[in-house]
Parts: structure tokens; sequence; C-alpha cells
């Protein structure tokens, strides 16, 4: 979001892979991939979509939808 709002506002948005981020707090979204860190993740992103494209409505209820079926899919085979 922050990029995306940095772009909109002219400035230049550049990747640097060697680049790395280290987060001392908020350990409890580290670690493996969870069902409630996945649900987080798609939360998310249906905000991110319908905050910078309200119109699209059918893309990110499709969107949201995928992620929804990953998640049923993820809690079906890892019992």
């Amino acid at each position: 979001d922050f990029c995306h709002r940095a772009k909109d506002a002219g400035w230049q948005v550049s990747y640097l892979p060697s680049a790395e981020v280290v987060h001392y707090h908020g350990h409890s979204s580290g670690g493996r991939r969870t069902i409630g860190k996945m649900r987080w993740e798609k939360d998310n992103l249906e905000y991110f979509l319908k905050k910078h494209w309200p119109e699209r409505k059918l893309r990110t209820r499709l969107i949201v939808m995928m992620h929804a079926i990953k998640i049923s899919l993820f809690e079906h085979y890892s019992k």
C-alpha cells in the first residue's frame, strides 16, 4: 500500500533484492504458514483492492474467493 501511494504521489519506487528488513516486534505473525495468517492476508488484500480500485468489484470478489478456496483446501489437507 505504501509503494502504491508513493507511486501515485509521483515518487519513484525501486526494488532492491539484496535489501533486508528485520522486524523485532510482531513475532506472532512470523513462522510457518497458518490458516490464521492466510485469512489475515486475504482480508488485507481485499481491503487494499477495495481501497484503491473500488470500481473493480467483480475482480476483487474473484480474487478474494480464490483465496478463500485456497484456505479451505489448506484446512482440508492439513488435517
